[in-house]
């Protein structure tokens, strides 16, 4: 299910420009660590949506594309977890996980890992 994978993507894209910035200001305070879990930096300390209009308004008025963000978390998460985790009838903390793994799949395709990996490389040299 590739749903909004263009704007998952440039919300990672932008926190990444903005890491990007202070490095180059030469604030590598803490930047090291983030880089190392940066799926749980970004997915994890802030929840993507907060409420239930701002999930509908995400997700959109087709039926359809609900009912398949439905199936794909609960799917994902009997794959890793064994069980169902997430109350799919909330709509924000359907969203909320939806963003969680597709923003992980994304973070694993080449073009993110190589930029990832330039981010690291630079924290690295500039810190040592």
């Amino acid at each position: 299910m590739n749903f909004k994978h263009e704007i998952i993507l440039e919300y990672i894209k932008d926190d990444l420009d903005e890491i990007n910035d202070i490095l180059n200001e030469g604030d590598f305070t803490h930047y090291t660590e983030f880089i190392n879990e940066i799926h749980h930096q970004l997915f994890n300390e802030y929840n993507y949506v907060n409420s239930y209009k701002e999930a509908m308004r995400w997700i959109g008025k087709d039926a359809d594309v609900l009912i398949n963000m439905q199936i794909f978390v609960k799917n994902h998460e009997i794959d890793n977890y064994g069980e169902p985790q997430t109350d799919i009838t909330q709509l924000a903390k359907l969203v909320n996980s939806y963003v969680y793994i597709k923003g992980e799949e994304i973070l694993n395709e080449k073009p993110m890992t190589d930029l990832l990996t330039k981010l690291y490389r630079s924290i690295d040299r500039q810190t040592n």
